[in-house]
């Protein structure tokens, strides 16, 4: 996540609620954030439109390889 929100004019400390709301949905791995579909994205886990779509580009992009590798990552205060 610390990735997509340094290419985003926020800083990193506002995404922590997001990081949040994937590990609360036990949304821990690659594979578990490509089955999320459009509509849990935005009404489910509250997600910005913008946040969406940079994440959606980095899941089409990670190596096959990492999908089963957890994804959790902490975000600098």
């Amino acid at each position: 996540m610390f990735k997509i929100a340094a290419s985003m004019s926020k800083p990193a400390s506002e995404f922590q609620k997001y990081v949040d709301a994937l590990e609360e949905n036990f949304l821990e791995t690659v594979d578990s954030l490509r089955e999320v579909n459009d509509e849990q994205w935005r009404n489910d886990l509250k997600f910005p439109v913008g946040l969406i779509n940079k994440i959606k580009k980095e899941l089409t992009s990670v190596d096959v390889q990492m999908v089963s590798k957890p994804v959790k990552e902490t975000v600098p205060s």
